[in-house]
């Protein structure tokens, strides 16, 4: 590793555990400071995702600069990586402890027209560790987490939802919940291979994936299985989880045998194989194994008697562990990647210091009802292996962009037909977002990364070569329709990469020795273009050159079309160049920097958030609440007409309110539970006070002994809690909902800084203590809870509506309100028209905007608000040894 590289391991690793550190600060101080109460829950699951990440990046700053292969079609997507890649004989070689093998010949098995593997290929130039000679080949293993993400994407993406008998409600819950009661505190076992980290992930893959399908689970679910899910059994979690797919008996089997593998592996993350798990042999040769691991045929013996047994050395810490084996089946299930340590120096130099990962190729989706629905390949054909296939190859290239294994991409489209995989537009914006920047101006600091080939071109050269004269101009049009824009022209990416500059990184591709209806071919070499295709040649270049649509998506048309014609080459040396400009370590390590920076000084993020609690950092003075207020009238008043909108998102819908007010695990209004709560302290009478401008107040008997006073707390009061707390964590997620902030054309962050203060100022004016006295009004306790649902909701969307509108001046007499800055003259919400005599509107002579004039109020009591949250300490309720504990995290992360 280099010095950069080492720097950011380091750093990452204090994230990693700082992160940890201020989980246990905030489970410890939460008791006794409501507001970081109201907000740690949402807190922790926000420490756990940094935790995720530093996990993550930290693993990815010490390998190389990586680029991936990506697209639906493997033809197209294996020429373009084997023509950069290949020697200068077109050979990927690799030494398996002293065995020579070919990727070609011996280990990518034949496809007959389909796609062959099912995993992803590493292709590398650094030296494998190959501690034993007898198990030479490297593979990168799953972690049970993931089969339930596979397993979840296989359902929710194969299955019909609308047309399928399973429904995800209280009573299905119930069912994956129910066994486990009582055992949240238990111990966690040694080979546990699971714990709370891994629960959010599966929790934030599942709710960023499949919202709105499984909002259900919100209200209990995940809480429960955070608690549970470490402390249980690999059969046991296989049917907590099961609810992720459908309650299917025959996937919960799937998760349970291959999770039990893994097990067995002792949960390793690498693994080493002899070479008989990829080639077979026949004397002192290699021959292509029908049964390897790379093959997707082995998954059809999943369960099944036919399979074979394999042996496999798990590593930890750099140590072999004893050889265990295991089913082919379940190494292949669990196999992420394969690492092919190429031996000869590839024919373009620009990619000698990179790593390459070839991804197997993208797959529709089934969409049927249920699982006999599945069509087979052929007899031999699995169901279950054809749900696990898809659900793994569509996960894979979301892990790896999670992780951000490739900080450089190749996306493969076919020339020659229509992009029909919907699944992949929102994978691709993932990863632009997480590599590139998730927004232009971060994305035009730095060099594109993402290269847009178009393969088969030979094919659509002939095609326009046959077509009239007037004709040739729309085919330029439809190639960048077709492979590009109708399925990605809309994404925000796309249409602004870089402030003003759409996407134009476009590449063509074709094979060279194919397409000799153009070109002179003879021995599989190309000599000439042939001369009665050199006319209507130039004249299609002349076409392409000219067309709005490809000068849109190429940077220089004319440097693409000559590459493309290149004899012997067909444009992949241009490719080549463009990849050389990004294969420089320093492209990746910057922008894993970056993200370092946001987490640490990021004031949106969550040790901002925790940096509210420490209460040397929150001496916030009223200037610096000038300047936010100024940022929040400039951001959304730009675009003002959208506020409304905004505002109405910022609520909580009546199915979620409802579906918290029923849940069981909320009392009924006729249970109660009693709690103590500390009586205000008495202020000691100072008789002195009015040398320092004070009031005297009264003596009064101050209490030697903090009085307690006892509160019955009814479920209607803790209703109003966790009504309170999940729409603190509503707000909290808007900032990352970018389709959302996009279509709004408001900020991230001017979202972000509207949302601190709203929480802030619910906070100061005891919202939480309105939603709790109206919640709590008399009812007839005999009702059922059914009964008082609606009315409860409505009383829950009443608080909070109200708070989202009139920023809590309607408490405050009208005569004490600010006046505003927009309505001439006027108190904040004060009826804009007077009554007459006969109390009847007098109504001016010009009409009034209404929505103007509310948002003039709006806007003032804002800023307002935000002037009054100056001082307002989050960390008042901390005791000093908590805030010196808080500020001895905050050093350890920013420790250099």
């Amino acid at each position: 590793m280099t010095d950069k590289q080492q720097d950011l391991v380091r750093r990452w690793s204090a994230v990693l555990s700082g992160a940890g550190a201020a989980i246990d600060w905030v489970r410890e101080v939460r008791g006794n400071a409501k507001q970081l109460d109201n907000e740690a829950d949402d807190l922790i699951r926000q420490l756990r995702r940094v935790r995720n990440q530093a996990r993550d990046l930290g693993r990815v700053s010490a390998t190389p600069m990586t680029i991936g292969f990506f697209g639906v079609s493997q033809a197209g997507k294996s020429h373009l990586l084997s023509s950069l890649a290949a020697s200068d004989d077109g050979r990927l070689g690799a030494d398996y402890g002293g065995q020579h093998v070919d990727f070609i010949d011996h280990v990518n098995p034949p496809g007959g027209g389909k796609e062959s593997t099912g995993l992803v290929t590493r292709f590398t130039r650094r030296e494998v560790d190959v501690q034993d000679p007898a198990f030479p080949v490297e593979v990168r293993l799953f972690r049970e987490i993931d089969l339930a993400k596979i397993l979840a994407n296989a359902w929710f993406s194969d299955f019909d939802r609308e047309q399928v008998a399973f429904v995800l409600d209280e009573h299905s819950v119930d069912k994956a919940l129910g066994a486990y009661a009582g055992r949240e505190d238990g111990p966690i076992p040694a080979d546990s291979g699971m714990n709370e980290d891994d629960v959010i992930s599966l929790w934030d893959y599942v709710q960023g994936n499949w919202g709105s399908s499984v909002a259900f689970l919100e209200n209990g679910y995940w809480s429960r299985v955070l608690q549970l899910a470490p402390r249980l059994a690999t059969r046991e979690r296989a049917r907590l989880f099961s609810v992720l797919w459908g309650g299917l008996d025959e996937l919960s089997r799937v998760y349970e045998q291959v999770a039990d593998s893994l097990r067995r592996l002792g949960h390793a993350e690498l693994a080493y194989v002899s070479l008989d798990a990829l080639v077979r042999r026949s004397g002192d040769t290699l021959q292509a194994n029908p049964d390897s691991i790379m093959s997707v045929d082995i998954l059809n013996r999943l369960g099944r008697g036919n399979d074979v047994g394999l042996s496999v050395r798990p590593a930890h810490e750099g140590s072999l562990a004893p050889a265990v084996s295991i089913p082919a089946s379940h190494l292949a299930a669990l196999t992420t990647e394969l690492v092919f340590p190429l031996v000869q120096r590839p024919c373009h130099k620009s990619v000698e210091a990179v790593d390459l990962l070839d991804f197997p190729g993208y797959r529709g989706r089934f969409n049927v009802a249920s699982l006999d629905r599945i069509p087979r390949d052929t007899a031999d054909s699995d169901p279950v292996a054809q749900l696990l296939l898809r659900g793994k190859v569509a996960y894979l290239f979301e892990r790896y962009t999670e992780s951000q294994e490739m900080n450089g991409l190749v996306m493969c489209v076919n020339a020659n037909t229509p992009f029909e995989v919907t699944d992949v537009v929102k994978v691709l914006e993932n990863w632009v977002h997480r590599t590139q920047g998730d927004s232009a101006a971060s994305r035009g600091s730095r060099k594109c990364g993402l290269f847009w080939v178009m393969t088969k071109m030979d094919t659509r050269i002939e095609s326009i070569l046959r077509l009239d004269d007037g004709q040739v101009a729309k085919t330029c049009d439809d190639l960048i329709k077709q492979t590009l824009d109708d399925r990605f022209g809309s994404e925000e990416w796309m249409r602004q990469w870089a402030p003003g500059q759409p996407f134009d990184n476009c590449y063509m591709a074709r094979k060279p020795g194919y397409g000799d209806y153009f070109i002179d071919i003879s021995g599989g070499v190309e000599h000439a273009v042939r001369p009665e295709r050199q006319d209507k040649l130039q004249a299609v270049r002349r076409t392409f050159v000219a067309s709005a649509e490809i000068r849109k998506r190429f940077a220089d048309p004319d440097a693409a079309w000559t590459a493309l014609l290149t004899l012997n080459d067909g444009g992949m040396a241009r490719l080549g160049a463009a990849i050389d400009g990004i294969a420089d370590l320093d492209y990746k390590l910057k922008r894993l920097y970056d993200q370092l920076h946001d987490n640490l000084a990021g004031k949106s993020g969550v040790f901002g958030r925790l940096k509210k609690y420490h209460q040397h950092v929150d001496a916030v003075d009223a200037d610096e609440k000038q300047a936010v207020a100024a940022t929040l009238v400039t951001g959304l008043g730009s675009q003002y007409r959208k506020v409304p909108e905004l505002l109405h998102v910022m609520e909580l819908s009546s199915e979620d309110l409802r579906e918290l007010y029923l849940r069981p695990n909320v009392p009924t209004p006729a249970d109660a539970v009693v709690v103590e709560q500390p009586s205000e302290p008495v202020a000691p009478f100072n008789p002195f006070a009015a040398l320092v401008g004070a009031d005297a107040v009264p003596p009064t008997p101050v209490a030697r002994v903090r009085e307690v006073m006892p509160l019955r707390k009814t479920g209607d009061h803790l209703f109003a809690e966790v009504v309170f707390q999940r729409w603190l964590s509503h707000l909290r997620d808007l900032p990352a909902r970018h389709r959302l902030l996009e279509s709004l054309q408001i900020s991230g962050d001017t979202v972000q800084a509207l949302v601190d203060e709203l929480i802030t100022g619910a906070h100061r004016l005891r919202l939480q203590e309105k939603l709790e006295q109206l919640l709590t009004q008399r009812q007839d306790s005999g009702s059922k809870r059914e009964q008082l649902a609606s009315r409860q909701v409505l009383r829950a969307q009443t608080v909070l509506r109200d708070f989202l509108a009139w920023q809590g001046w309607l408490d405050v007499d009208a005569a004490q309100r600010p006046t505003s800055d927009f309505n001439q003259g006027r108190r904040l919400f004060e009826s804009a028209t007077a009554l007459d005599a006969n109390g009847l509107p007098d109504l001016p002579e010009r009409e009034i905007d209404m929505a103007q004039a509310f948002l003039g109020y709006w806007f003032t009591g804002l800023k307002e608000l935000v002037l009054s949250n100056a001082g307002h300490l989050a960390g008042r309720e901390i005791t000093r040894e908590q805030n010196e504990t808080l500020g001895r995290i905050f050093q350890t992360l920013t420790r250099d």
